[in-house]
This record gives C-alpha cells, structure tokens and sequence, in this order.
C-alpha cells in the first residue's frame, strides 16, 4: 500500500483507532523523507483529521523550518477549504488543544509520545 493510500485510510478513520504502527510510516516520511500527503478525494471531515494530523506532526524539532512552511501552506488551504464546517460546534471536542482547535472528538496525542524516540538527534532514519 501506498503512503498516500496509508495516510487517507489513518484519516478515514477515527483517529483514537490508529495504532503507533500505522502512524509511524508516515510520520517517518513526513519528518525525514520529505513525504507531503495528497489531499485529493477527501472529504471534509477527512480534511479536518487531515490538516490535525500534518499540523501535528510539523511541529517537531526534526522538521526543518524550510520544510515547516512548506506543510503550513498545506494546513492553512485545509484550513481555509474546512473553514464552514469547524465553524459547527461539535457534541464534545477533544481535550487536546490542537485536536480541539480542528474540531476533532478524537487525537493521536498518546500516539504522538509513543514516536518521540524516532525525532531525537540520536535516531538515525535510514
């Protein structure tokens, strides 16, 4: 399965389902492979999920800043094609400030601590 075809199925599904391990290929290929998603063909709850998860995932040190403008661009056009339906209040909104401030019930927060090991200056991607 392609990487592309990995992200659209992470985010078609309720984040709190995802497992490290379907994380991490695309966190890797964000960080240090220079992976940006193709967003085509999704829907907007998918694009929300979406933007979260390349905002988050930005936001790490191994990420250069060259790189982080680069995936800004990105989460702002989601941002800005998503705006009318985070503008709808949900029933209860995640408690992680970023999840919430996509409009998301649900996070990849524990997932993000379980990959801090593979964005330190110690692990080397190969």
């Amino acid at each position: 399965m392609s990487l592309d075809q990995q992200f659209k199925e992470a985010v078609s599904y309720p984040l709190d389902t995802l497992t490290v391990e379907d994380l991490k290929p695309i966190a890797l290929a964000i960080w240090y492979e220079d992976y940006t998603p193709n967003l085509n063909d999704l829907g907007l709850k998918e694009s929300r999920k979406a933007g979260y998860v390349v905002d988050s995932l930005m936001r790490f040190s191994c990420v250069s800043n060259d790189r982080k403008r680069e995936l800004l661009q990105i989460v702002q056009d989601i941002n800005e094609l998503t705006a009318e339906i985070m503008q709808s209040t949900e029933a209860s909104l995640s408690e992680e400030p970023l999840a919430a401030k996509w409009h998301l019930c649900d996070d990849i927060a524990q997932l993000l601590q379980e990959l801090l090991p593979y964005q330190t200056r110690h692990y080397v991607h190969s």
